[in-house]
């Protein structure tokens, strides 16, 4: 079957440098839009690229960092940007019910998130000199109670928000350690029990701000919180990632929606358009673009997407996307890399796009001249609990390779696989149970999920409360419970127990930060030299599950750009 193509009308190839300036709206912490009172005005929190970020290393922040607050009014011609102090990035604006400011969150990335109000007449930003804010996955972290009071969630005095005190104090622990180990000032030892209790996220304490005088008013306990801060600690969740529409009047399809105010008719959409990525605001009906950024991306030429239903005979149907390289020509059969991740929670578009913020852009990999191969790999719980997860994810991955190249547009015979996190366990997993590919590449993966049940996370390995792995294993793989209970079933599912069958060239990588431990990958690597296989890996020395230094991604890219068109016409080894 012939595949229509791109039309190469753009001039250029999507770079990293493109994908590092690439510009967000995550509202992992609420939504980054607010509408003013009277419907005239839009604050929007945009976080800059990666490239200019004041700090690296808090992913957990979801761009926070790097947010600036912009005002979009209707009667001005263009959207004007509040500065905040050097170093400061804000996120989460919400407007007071007068209109005259706008609360949100500040930080530096490294020691603080605190309240800050905007005086939107005088364009000023002040941040108030409170505790640290404890910061609520899907919640906004504050709320106006009147023109002159917030509410908010308070910590104890010195403590951060588990966002920075996950990334920041492990590193100091542990410098702090070696340092006395060299100069003998105390001993370094630190006894943990098994009575400890395990870590928690801090909630704080529900607390009311004057932004005038800065006086704060916290309440330890439930019950002798005030109405109004009832209403505020029992705010709804946000859902993130939010959800992707398609359909709407004006409004590009597989757009997100970032803010629904229903009874005020406001509804707020990002559109992540091939050329820009857009802020849609729909009021009573009207779509308008209310801001635009990512223009670089007019320049780049980016492949064809097409998307196949693929049907398995006992796990049913589920659906696999191609990206073709920009300019691959008609009824050519293309080298293809596989991008694994089993049971993706996240819709198709959020991957598929030219200017899509995972850790890793398609697009990118298609520039390179691959046809990009994404099935789905749904997990039906009953069935992978009664086949395991490994098996399940060959079933799907030969079922796509199958349907992908029967529609003509990959060489079956030049297929590579890739993955990161669950993917990086789904790539060494296809690798040991099949000769479907020429090489793999696997970024910070569990490849012996025994040793990774009881591992501590990196971060956390020097508290008094470290934690281990367990709890995410048994619930990520559908695993009955620990180890000592289910041993085969650990077995069956860990790559390193198959790794005398991988004979393809693979390729780690893996950050000693990363709450999935770097020894996982050392393993592996130890395993595979042993056995003489073709094996390279790159440790991303503090470096945490997703990278976050420019310079690191930028050497990662390089890396798998040569790994890739290497393997790409060299004899399949696996076969």
């Amino acid at each position: 079957m012939s595949l229509p193509m791109a039309s190469p009308a753009r001039k250029r190839l999507l770079s990293i440098e493109d994908i590092l300036s690439l510009h967000g709206f995550e509202g992992y912490f609420g939504p980054q839009f607010d509408v003013s009172p009277c419907g005239s005005a839009l604050a929007i929190c945009c976080q800059r690229g990666l490239r200019d970020a004041p700090v690296f290393g808090v992913p957990f922040l979801v761009g926070g960092e790097r947010g600036e607050l912009w005002i979009v009014d209707r009667d001005r011609e263009k959207p004007r940007r509040i500065e905040a102090p050097d170093g400061i990035g804000v996120f989460s604006p919400r407007w007071s019910a007068d209109g005259n400011c706008i609360a949100l969150a500040a930080t530096d990335g490294t020691r603080f998130v605190r309240p800050a109000i905007v005086d939107v007449g005088a364009a000023t930003m002040r941040i108030l000199p409170t505790a640290n804010l404890a910061l609520q996955p899907a919640k906004p972290p504050l709320g106006w109670l009147s023109s002159q009071k917030i509410a908010c969630e308070v910590l104890p005095d010195g403590e951060l928000p588990f966002v920075l005190e996950t990334e920041w104090h492990g590193d100091a622990e542990q410098a702090a350690h070696w340092r006395a180990a060299r100069d003998g000032s105390r001993s370094t030892i630190s006894q943990i029990q098994s009575g400890d209790e395990m870590a928690a996220y801090p909630a704080g304490s529900p607390a009311v701000i004057n932004v005038d005088t800065g006086e704060v008013q916290c309440f330890s306990h439930q019950k002798d919180l005030p109405k109004e801060l009832e209403c505020f600690a029992g705010r709804e969740i946000v859902p993130y990632p939010p959800t992707l529409v398609s359909g709407v009047a004006g409004v590009s399809d597989d757009s997100a929606l970032a803010l629904d105010i229903t009874d005020r008719g406001d509804q707020i959409f990002v559109s992540r358009d091939d050329d820009a990525t857009r802020v849609i605001w729909l009021r009573d009906g009207s779509a308008e673009t209310a801001f635009e950024t990512d223009h670089h991306l007019s320049d780049v030429q980016s492949g064809a997407i097409h998307r196949f239903e693929v049907t398995h005979p006992e796990l049913g149907t589920a659906k696999t996307s191609v990206i073709l390289p920009p300019c691959a020509g008609p009824d050519e059969r293309l080298p293809a890399l596989f991008w694994v991740y089993p049971n993706a929670q996240l819709p198709a578009a959020m991957y598929d796009k030219p200017n899509g913020l995972g850790p890793f852009n398609l697009h990118r990999f298609a520039a390179m001249g691959f046809a990009v191969v994404r099935p789905e790999v749904p997990f039906d719980d009953q069935i992978v609990e009664q086949r395991g997860a490994a098996d399940v994810v060959v079933e799907w991955i030969t079922a796509a390779a199958d349907a992908v190249a029967a529609a003509g547009c990959i060489d079956r015979e030049r297929m590579q696989v890739a993955g990161h996190s669950f993917g990086g366990w789904a790539t060494l997993t296809l690798l040991a149970k099949t000769d479907l590919f020429r090489s793999g590449i696997a970024v910070a993966g569990a490849y012996d999920l025994i040793s990774a049940h009881g591992t501590f996370d990196a971060r956390s390995r020097h508290r008094s409360d470290p934690i281990d792995g367990g709890s995410l294993i048994e619930k990520v793989w559908h695993l009955p419970g620990p180890p000592w209970d289910h041993l085969d079933a650990y077995a069956q599912n860990s790559p390193l127990s198959g790794v005398e069958s991988i004979s393809a060239p693979v390729l780690l990588m893996h950050g000693d930060r990363d709450y999935v431990p770097m020894s996982q990958a050392e393993e592996m690597f130890s395993a595979l030299r042993r056995l003489g296989r073709d094996v390279s890996f790159a440790r991303l020395w503090g470096e945490g599950h997703v990278a976050c230094n420019p310079e690191t991604i930028r050497e990662m890219d390089r890396l798998m750009e040569d790994w890739l068109r290497r393997h790409r016409d060299e004899p399949n080894v696996a076969s």
